[in-house]
């Protein structure tokens, strides 16, 4: 089986469509279509169903079947291709993580592993939201996850790696270190609040105190923004505990234990059922150097 063919095919499934698919690995449908139909015929089944009057595609019982298998083919292909070229000196190594996570929480994890140097690991940290996350695992496109919201997928394995409190974190001319102190939500002037919508969990807490009809001075979808906007000290914002210790390095910020407790983040660590057989070295690095790093976060020396 060719390595196109079997490409093709994937991104049909995990598109949904012929021409997203086409979009996706820039070609034209037509030879995405001749792809699709070079494989049916070299296995001898249809796969694919494509629905008259519009665009999407429906798999055959064939279809559904072939998925795994071509997930573990394409695992397969990619490391014969990377063996023949010689690339075996290191072990290699894809995570995609949200931006909270790769900004405020593994950088030193990151350290730790690019320090390793028997055998030498070579690192790609991508940051994306979480459903992209997802497909591009689900693509194989990289190694290992690290989410905030949990979907369950049927070629992913999903763990849960760590609670978090949330904390409120404000503008102060004057810190008590790394005291907590307390606040209450009837203390809090919502139109003041820089909003991160963190988890389904957190918004029926969020809204519960603050309908929606009690705007925010902002809402964000990157954490960095909050660092780099806030500046007035009757601003605030409800973020991860390792979050506001950063924060609160960079000096003028004071951390606040919400009496009417936030639910926890939680962290998710997400893997391909069938991962590439090269990648297994370093995926099990990975895991040793993560229990040690989440020890760490437990005993907040992290």
């Amino acid at each position: 089986m060719k390595i196109q063919n079997i490409t093709a095919f994937l991104a049909i499934v995990h598109t949904g469509t012929i021409s997203k698919a086409a979009q996706e690995l820039y070609l034209t449908q037509s030879a995405v279509s001749h792809r699709l139909k070079s494989l049916e015929d070299e296995i001898n089944a249809q796969l694919i169903i494509r629905c008259q009057g519009r665009q999407g595609i429906k798999l055959t019982a064939k279809g559904e079947e072939f998925i795994p298998i071509a997930e573990r083919w394409l695992s397969l292909l990619q490391d014969t291709h990377r063996l023949s070229a010689g690339n075996n000196e290191r072990v290699y190594l894809s995570i995609a993580s949200v931006d909270s996570l790769n900004v405020y929480l593994f950088p030193p994890l990151y350290r730790r592993l690019m320090q390793i140097e028997d055998p030498r690991l070579s690192l790609r940290i991508r940051t994306h939201q979480s459903n992209e996350i997802y497909r591009l695992l689900e693509q194989q496109k990289i190694d290992v996850g690290f989410v905030l919201r949990p979907i369950i997928l049927k070629n992913i394995y999903m763990q849960e790696i760590l609670r978090e409190k949330m904390v409120l974190i404000r503008k102060a001319q004057s810190t008590n270190g790394s005291k907590l102190l307390f606040i209450s939500v009837s203390e809090l002037n919502p139109e003041k609040e820089f909003f991160i919508n963190w988890s389904p969990a957190f918004r029926v807490w969020h809204e519960r105190w603050w309908p929606d009809g009690l705007c925010p001075e902002l809402h964000v979808d990157t954490a960095a923004l909050i660092l780099k906007l806030m500046e007035e000290e009757d601003c605030w914002s409800i973020i991860p505990l390792s979050m506001a210790r950063e924060f609160q390095k960079t000096g003028g910020y004071q951390i606040y234990q919400i009496q009417e407790e936030p639910p926890e983040r939680v962290i998710y660590k997400l893997v391909h059922k069938f991962p590439r057989p090269s990648r297994l070295p370093a995926m099990q690095l990975l895991d040793k150097y993560l229990e040690e790093f989440l020890q760490g976060v437990g005993d907040g020396r992290a």
